[in-house]
């Protein structure tokens, strides 16, 4: 909607609709909930929506500049930024369900573009590399899908489609205590020696957790959880 009246009169008709609904879902406490206002919902909506699709770099530019400066006539009870600012969480309920009115209803056909995007500089691409090794060191980040033996986590998966040499990841729920320690191990032997390649690092970390074990560490549900996907 391009033009400003047809967007105002298209939000102020939704938002007299709605906003009744809205209220019956309310818990009454005999206590008014908001101060009163000059600039109404639907306008406050319209302004939020207004600096979207004038895509402006930030919203305190396009507010004084386009809204105080040049749409005061279209807009005269404007309160000043701040005060708008403060305004603004009124209208997020009925925002969000207006964009959500919106929304068509899924097909089940979704759309792929494959357009090549240049992330740099020619002269930057040998500097542009994504990370060598990625560690996911959460809970159940290579947890394998119960469908296919074969494969190994979305996000794991993202990464090493992204670029990655390997990522380690946990095959269950794993301890905070004990994984930060044996994240640990792995990093001071990873960095001790650079010529040293994850997967021996790994088994270094394990090893160590299995020696100098502290609060039962030793036991396999501690380190054993954590593999290493890809070229070690």
């Amino acid at each position: 909607m391009d033009n400003l009246t047809e967007l105002y009169c298209h939000i102020d008709d939704f938002y007299q609709q709605f906003k009744p609904e809205f209220e019956k879902q309310l818990i009454e406490n005999g206590r008014k909930r908001l101060r009163a206002c000059k600039i109404s919902v639907p306008e406050i909506m319209t302004i939020l929506v207004l600096f979207h699709q004038l895509r402006y770099r930030q919203f305190k530019g396009f507010y004084y500049h386009h809204m105080l400066g040049m749409m005061k006539e279209y807009f005269p009870n404007l309160p000043s930024y701040s005060r708008f600012i403060e305004l603004i969480p009124r209208s997020i309920m009925p925002l969000c369900v207006y964009l959500k009115s919106l929304m068509g209803h899924c097909t089940g056909i979704s759309f792929i573009d494959a357009t090549k995007l240049s992330v740099c500089h020619n002269k930057r691409i040998k500097r542009h590399k994504v990370f060598k090794g990625v560690v996911l060191s959460a809970c159940d980040t290579g947890k394998v899908d119960p469908q296919d033996s074969q494969s190994i986590s979305a996000l794991a998966k993202a990464f090493i489609q992204a670029g990655a040499s390997n990522v380690m990841m946990s095959l269950w729920s794993v301890n905070d205590q004990q994984t930060a320690q044996m994240m640990k191990y792995y990093y001071q032997a990873l960095y001790s020696d650079t010529k040293m390649s994850q997967a021996e690092a790994l088994r270094q970390a394990k090893l160590k957790m299995i020696t100098e074990a502290r609060s039962g560490s030793d036991k396999p549900v501690y380190w054993a959880a954590f593999v290493l996907n890809g070229a070690g």
